[in-house]
């Protein structure tokens, strides 16, 4: 899994399953809490959001859930979750079209042989 930390600090995501090809995520950390927001692509294509939010009760990468959409779908779906549309998360967005552009190109140059 590539990891792409964006923001002031870093939270390690070791304890989400590996069955992601990236993360991009933004994250601050509080005195007894930290925020943030990420991005995760799965090995099946599909992406999700997870609000990196909490209190010293659990982690950044705690209460997670997953829901899988496609990237159209995962853009759509911030205005619905209710997370923040600010400066982190436009950084991450670009982020992730920075990455899902190159991985387009990639695979677009790599030809199945037969």
């Amino acid at each position: 899994m590539h990891v792409f930390s964006l923001g002031p600090d870093e939270y390690d995501p070791d304890n989400l399953p590996k069955d992601r090809i990236w993360v991009v995520y933004w994250y601050e950390e509080g005195y007894y809490d930290g925020s943030g927001i990420a991005m995760i692509k799965y090995l099946d294509g599909t992406f999700d959001w997870h609000c990196m939010g909490h209190c010293s009760c659990y982690g950044g990468w705690e209460e997670y859930i997953e829901a899988h959409m496609t990237f159209e779908e995962a853009l759509a779906d911030l205005d619905h979750n209710g997370f923040p549309y600010d400066d982190a998360t436009q950084l991450v967005i670009a982020k992730a079209k920075e990455i899902e552009s190159e991985w387009e190109k990639l695979s677009q140059q790599v030809k199945p042989t037969s």
